[in-house]
């Protein structure tokens, strides 16, 4: 039994759905479909969107959290806060036992039974954003990188937390991004063979990479 809280409220891996507000498809970027906006029982005063992958039979595999915009945040000043306070939450909830390690030094840690949380925060050397009023443009241009992620043991189903600083629609605005997943998230997905992206499985391809065999099978079929 999972000694974990529901993030937000929303239960992972609980089976179909009920009693939970389940809104319109999502298109928040990287989003799995099919991924919907939803209201949460628990509701965050940081947070002010929130949206699921929904699994059929197994529910919930997905929470995302999407913080309020930070107008104006050049400096970084703003999601660096929101980041901060996010991160000190989580290590309240889970880290005692976690062992931190930052990636950029330290080997990536295997089997470790206790767990752990890796921090990534720097940025590029090479970078030509690299000056204190360039630090969103350095994060929109995947030179600067911060980010957090929590990889639990004994959490179940909750196996994944991943916690980001990320330019919103402008340039200049911010916000902080929260993910949960749960431990059949990754093994609900497969990739598509021909393309490489990411699909439910049940379909040998995806349904482009299948249009388009479909199209070509019956190009290249004689006529009886």
């Amino acid at each position: 039994m999972s000694n974990a809280p529901a993030p937000f409220g929303l239960p992972l891996e609980a089976g179909p759905l009920q009693g939970i507000d389940i809104g319109d498809p999502s298109n928040a970027k990287g989003s799995f479909q099919p991924s919907y906006i939803v209201n949460p029982p628990n509701p965050e005063p940081l947070f002010n969107a929130y949206s699921v992958y929904v699994h059929d039979e197994l529910g919930i595999l997905k929470i995302t959290g999407m913080g309020k915009t930070n107008k104006n945040d050049k400096y970084g000043q703003a999601v660096r806060g929101d980041f901060d306070r996010v991160v000190k939450s989580l290590d309240g909830k889970y880290g005692a036992n976690l062992r931190h390690i930052d990636i950029v030094n330290e080997p990536m840690p295997v089997g470790d039974p206790s767990g752990f949380a890796q921090t990534l925060d720097y940025l590029k050397p090479s970078s030509i954003w690299n000056r204190d009023d360039e630090f969103l443009q350095a994060l929109e241009n995947g030179d600067r990188v911060l980010t957090k992620r929590y990889h639990l043991e004994g959490y179940d189903p909750l196996s994944t937390i991943f916690v980001l600083a990320a330019v919103e629609s402008s340039p200049c605005d911010s916000w902080v991004i929260v993910t949960y997943e749960a431990t059949s998230f990754e093994s609900a997905f497969s990739k598509c063979p021909q393309c490489g992206m990411y699909k439910i499985p049940v379909y040998s391809l995806c349904d482009e990479c299948d249009k388009e065999a479909n199209t070509e099978r019956r190009r290249t079929q004689k006529p009886a």
